[in-house]
Formats: C-alpha cells, structure tokens, sequence
C-alpha cells in the first residue's frame, strides 16, 4: 500500500518534519559546498524522499526548500548505474496517488534527461525516459499533464528525427477513436510539443503537424485550449517571416493556418 505523505499521529508528524527539514538542509548545503561525492551512493533513496517532502504543502517553506533540493542532487556526478538507479526510483513515484508528487518529479526529470545526452546513453535509458514522459503525459491531472509537455518537447529535441517520428506514432494511437478526453489531451499536448521544435522556422514536417492540430480546434476543454494557445504562440514568434514561411504550406495548408492564426470576430 501507498505510505501516507505524513504520519497520522501528531507526535510523529511534528518528528518527521523535523527530520525531513534536516536532512534537507545537510543535502542542499553538500551539494552547494561541491561535496556532492558524499551523497552519491545515497541519491537513488535520498531524491524519492526529498521530493516526498516537496509535494506536501502543508509547510509551503520547507516544499520550496525541497523543491530546491531535488534539483541540485540532479547536478550529482552521473554514471549509468546510478542513473538506472534514480530512473527506477522515479517510475514508482510517477504512480504515486498524490497528483503533487507526481508533478514534482517533473523538474528533475528534465534535469536528468538533459544531462543525459553527455553520458552516452544506452537504448533502456532512453526507453526509460520515453516511458516516464509518456506515462507522465497520460497522467489523470491536466497540470501535470500540461507541465510535462515541454519537458517532452526538449526530450524529442534531444534525440532527433526518429524521436519525433516515435512521438507522431505515439500521438496516433492517444486520439484514435474510443479514446478517452485524458488521452486525446495527451496526444494534442504531444503535438503542440513537437511544434515548439521549430519556434521560429518552418521545417518541411511542421505544416502537415499544424494541420492535424487544427483538427482539434472544435474538440471540448482542456483540448480546444491547448490548440488555441499552440497556434497563439506559433504566431508570436513565426509572424516576422510569416511572408516567407507561409510558401512552405499547400493552398489549402495556407487557409487553415490562417483561420486558426486570425479566427473571424464573433459580431463580424
């Protein structure tokens, strides 16, 4: 069974707080003063605990601080084997019942997926990352969904071309028909990740990326929103060059950006 987030007994809660605020507090002055070689062996048991502490909002303070914290023991010396170690650590708690602890392994995750492309990275550390962003992604809390997506879009940036053909297939299978909102959400939030690939140019796989996302335009909230606001900021930072780029749609590509990049006035 799941353990609580915090002791029943008000004792034992006061004595686990402060327990949980010192070794905050060792951990995050370690890490600052380069004795990171110290906590090593112990990261894979010290950041799922650490990032318990910064999922309980009871003392807003010590979240921060642990927020915080988990973040700097993702700057450790990495070797394969202790990234294994966190990796299987962090699979459990993104099936934890608190939709806070889940969300809270997202920063780290990123940190460790970044620092990753220095390691030489064997096939089941990327499979595991791929497997922890996509689980994250089908997560049953919108936040959490909404929140990883960019960390997704920098992981697909990451690997390349074949990443990105993975996610388009990926995408497929979240919006195909009987799909539950959760999962075709998931899948849109895919897509507006594989469009901030390209913030400012129009690579020759983004027209037909933008045209599937505008198939979503009329689907219910949180889904019409997500699309709403990937074409607002694909306008924001592509509108400079917007004569030239526009050439690398079809006619009918052409007419369905720009009902979604200026959708006609309600009172026109």
């Amino acid at each position: 069974a799941e353990q609580p987030l915090e002791p029943d007994d008000e004792a034992e809660r006061t004595k686990a707080r402060a327990a949980r605020e010192c070794v905050i507090r060792v951990v995050t002055f370690s890490m600052l003063h380069l004795r990171s070689h110290v906590l090593m062996p112990h990261v894979p048991a010290l950041l799922p605990a650490i990032l318990t502490t910064a999922a309980n909002n009871v003392q807003p303070d010590i979240a921060n601080a642990a927020k915080s914290c988990a973040l700097l023991l993702t700057y450790s010396p990495l070797s394969q084997r202790l990234l294994t170690q966190i990796l299987e650590q962090l699979r459990i708690l993104v099936s934890a019942g608190s939709w806070h602890l889940r969300g809270c392994v997202i920063q780290p995750l990123q940190q460790l997926a970044y620092r990753g492309q220095f390691l030489d990275l064997s096939n089941s550390h990327r499979d595991a990352f791929r497997l922890l962003l996509r689980e994250l992604m089908l997560d049953t809390q919108v936040e959490v969904r909404e929140a990883v997506s960019g960390v997704t879009s920098g992981f697909v940036r990451l690997h390349g071309s074949d990443e990105r053909e993975r996610m388009l297939a990926w995408i497929s299978k979240q919006v195909g028909k009987g799909s539950t909102l959760a999962a075709r959400h998931s899948g849109v939030l895919a897509l507006s990740a594989i469009v901030m690939l390209a913030p400012y140019d129009v690579p020759g796989w983004l027209p037909a990326v933008l045209e599937r996302l505008a198939g979503f335009f009329s689907e219910p909230q949180p889904i019409k929103k997500t699309v709403t606001k990937t074409f607002a900021d694909f306008k924001r930072t592509h509108q400079d060059n917007w004569a030239a780029n526009k050439q690398r749609f079809t006619p009918e590509q052409q007419e369905i950006i720009t009902d979604m990049l200026d959708p006609p006035s309600f009172y026109a």
